[in-house]
C-alpha cells in the first residue's frame, strides 16, 4: 500500500477556491491591462459591470458608458505606445456577499507622439463581481502614487539594443 501523496492531497478545497479566485481577479486585471494598452474600448466595456464606477484623484465616475469615457479620451491622446505592468494581486472577502476586494500595484509606461514618455506608478483598490457568467469590475479605483515625465532627448534611439553600450 502506498503512502505516497500528490499536490491535489495537500491542497483543501477552501485553498483550491482561493486559488481559483486568484487567478480569475489576475486574469481580469491583465485583461483590463491589454484592453487599455490596445486602446480597445469594446473590449473594456466587457470587463465592467453596467453599474460600474471608476474612482480616481479627479473624481468619481458611474456606470460604464461613464467609465469607459475616460479610456476613450486615452484612446484620442497622443499615446503612441502604452504599457500597463500588473502585480502584488491579493483577493480578499469584503461585508458584501458576492463582492472580492482585489488590491494590487501597476506601473504604466507610455510614449507619445509629441515627444517623451511618461511613468506612472501605483495602487489599484477594486471590487469584482460575478456577472453574467465571467468576473467584471463593480468598482475600479486608480491611485496614482507619482508621475515620471521623460523628455525625449532622455530617450534612447529606437533602433538602440537594450544590451549594447548607451553611448555615441
Amino acid at each position: 500500500m502506498s503512502t505516497e501523496t500528490g499536490p491535489a492531497d495537500l491542497v483543501g478545497q477552501d485553498e483550491l477556491n482561493q486559488l481559483v479566485l486568484q487567478h480569475e481577479a489576475e486574469q481580469l486585471l491583465y485583461a483590463y491591462q491589454d484592453r487599455v494598452d490596445h486602446k480597445d474600448l469594446t473590449g473594456l466595456a466587457e470587463v465592467f459591470h453596467p453599474d460600474a464606477v471608476l474612482e480616481r484623484q479627479d473624481g468619481p465616475r458611474t456606470g460604464r458608458d461613464a467609465v469607459i469615457d475616460l479610456y476613450r479620451a486615452f484612446a484620442d491622446s497622443d499615446v503612441t505606445n502604452a504599457q500597463h505592468n500588473g502585480y502584488n494581486v491579493r483577493v480578499s472577502e469584503t461585508d458584501t456577499a458576492g463582492v472580492l476586494r482585489v488590491d494590487s500595484c501597476f506601473l504604466a509606461i507610455t510614449t507619445h507622439a509629441s515627444g517623451g514618455a511618461r511613468y506612472v506608478w501605483g495602487r489599484y483598490r477594486d471590487d469584482m463581481v460575478h456577472h453574467e457568467g465571467r468576473w467584471v469590475y463593480l468598482v475600479k479605483r486608480i491611485l496614482i502614487g507619482r508621475t515620471l515625465l521623460i523628455a525625449e532627448d532622455q530617450l534612447a534611439p529606437l533602433a538602440r539594443d537594450s544590451f549594447g553600450a548607451m553611448t555615441d
